[in-house]
């Protein structure tokens, strides 16, 4: 009976514990995206870009949001973004921003149209630093209706 109860505790275990990290964000020379409250530290002369996750916004309004990077050791680079893939009717402000050396974010205000298509989008973002290897992220944006 103990061997049929310890088996199913086991069998419990291994089915309600996981390991799952994922990100979109991907930069320099290799990423290190943890999971929640992961404490991950960048390597040496690596980046990574970090955006949002994802964003809701209604027809007609705007959101600022902020773009950073993560950087480990010896990298000091300003970072010009790109946005790609945006659908018709969104628009960003400034259309190309750049993160400067030392300060690590750039705020973008997200402006979309009154006759914005309403839905999910995935948005495409590249970094790209005034040295070394770009760096790619996306996220989602959500348009509702006014």
């Amino acid at each position: 009976m103990k061997n049929v109860l310890a088996g199913c505790l086991a069998v419990a275990v291994v089915a309600f514990t996981g390991c799952s990290a994922s990100s979109s964000k991907t930069g320099g020379v290799t990423s290190n995206a943890g999971g929640p409250g992961s404490i991950v530290k960048q390597p040496e002369g690596t980046w990574e870009l970090d955006t949002p996750s994802s964003v809701k916004v209604k027809q007609g309004d705007d959101r600022e949001i902020s773009f950073g990077i993560k950087k480990g050791k010896n990298v000091d680079a300003d970072v010009a973004l790109s946005f790609q893939d945006a659908p018709k009717g969104i628009s960003f402000e400034p259309a190309s921003p750049t993160i400067k050396h030392g300060e690590g974010k750039v705020d973008v205000k997200l402006k979309v149209a009154a006759d914005a298509a309403t839905g999910d989008f995935d948005i495409n973002v590249t970094g790209h630093p005034d040295k070394g290897a770009d760096a790619h992220g996306k996220f989602k944006v959500t348009i509702d209706k006014k």
